[in-house]
């Protein structure tokens, strides 16, 4: 097979990305381009391994698989890292296409079966179905990178939208705690994509105001949505798919830590005892 080496040679040089955000470039330090949209993926580093531990009864009881979502939510962090620190053709699509395959991975794991098409009704077939259609998108993005954008938006922010805003409508009343927590997720998310459009649209009007960081509040905003949609959808995937086990939401470090605590579901005996 034919393998372009300068064309990856290339697309490893710093500043061969076509996209540059809003920050000023080496404004803090001589060898990180974007300081603060390098700095800003802490939280995709630093909080998967403790979603590991949080997660480890659902992980038992329900599904391993939870755990490859967390792994590539590092993933995640180390190619915006690489992306923003050195704005390489290479660190972009690095980035872009790991948020592509952590999708990918949700809707694999925690697609209703209801929503699944018909020629692959099965977890297992529409797993191969979604790995398949995924890994024709990300070489597409090699090809074009700007599909990449499209792709997020028209098939994974928009669907996971439409499929929370559908499905929280069925247990506001039953479950008013996790209606109340997806809906926060969609705020989140949807102000994290305006501040996405805003950074990247009208660059020029806010550096006249000397705002130049939106983008690095993108990352924290685009984590704590996409990681309280995962909890809402892995809930529901447990609710409604496996009925025989009981699961509640739970804050961490206390369950009464509303508003600041880390939310993550727990498996508990129908008495409601904890298992582990």
């Amino acid at each position: 097979m034919f393998i372009d080496k300068e064309a990856i040679y290339k697309s490893l040089e710093w500043h061969s990305s076509p996209v540059d955000w809003c920050e000023p470039n080496y404004a803090v330090v001589p060898y990180i381009v974007e300081y603060y949209n390098t700095l800003s993926n802490f939280a995709f580093l630093i909080f998967p391994p403790l979603m590991i531990y949080l997660y480890r009864g659902y992980a038992n009881k329900i599904s391993s698989g939870i755990h490859i979502v967390w792994i590539f939510y590092m993933i995640v962090g180390v190619s915006s890292m690489y992306f923003h620190g050195t704005l390489s053709l290479m660190g972009q699509l690095l980035d872009e296409i790991s948020i592509l395959w952590v999708y990918a991975i949700g809707v694999s794991l925690y697609c209703p079966r209801s929503y699944m098409p018909p020629f692959a009704s099965t977890r297992a077939s529409f797993s191969v179905f979604i790995f398949i259609l995924n890994a024709i998108f990300s070489i597409l993005s090699v090809w074009r990178p700007y599909i990449n954008a499209f792709v997020q938006m028209f098939l994974c922010v928009i669907p996971l939208m439409t499929y929370l805003y559908l499905e929280l409508k069925k247990i506001k009343k039953s479950d008013n705690e996790v209606y109340k927590l997806g809906i926060r997720s969609m705020l989140v998310g949807l102000t994290a994509i305006t501040i996405w459009f805003n950074d990247r649209i009208f660059c020029g009007f806010y550096t006249s105001f000397g705002i130049t960081y939106l983008h690095a509040v993108w990352h924290i905003l685009s984590y704590i949505a996409s990681y309280t949609a995962l909890v809402v959808c892995s809930y529901l995937y447990v609710k409604f798919e496996q009925p025989k086990f009981v699961c509640k939401i739970t804050y961490w470090p206390h369950k009464d830590l509303r508003i600041f605590g880390i939310p993550y579901v727990e498996i508990v005996e129908k008495s409601g005892k904890r298992r582990i």
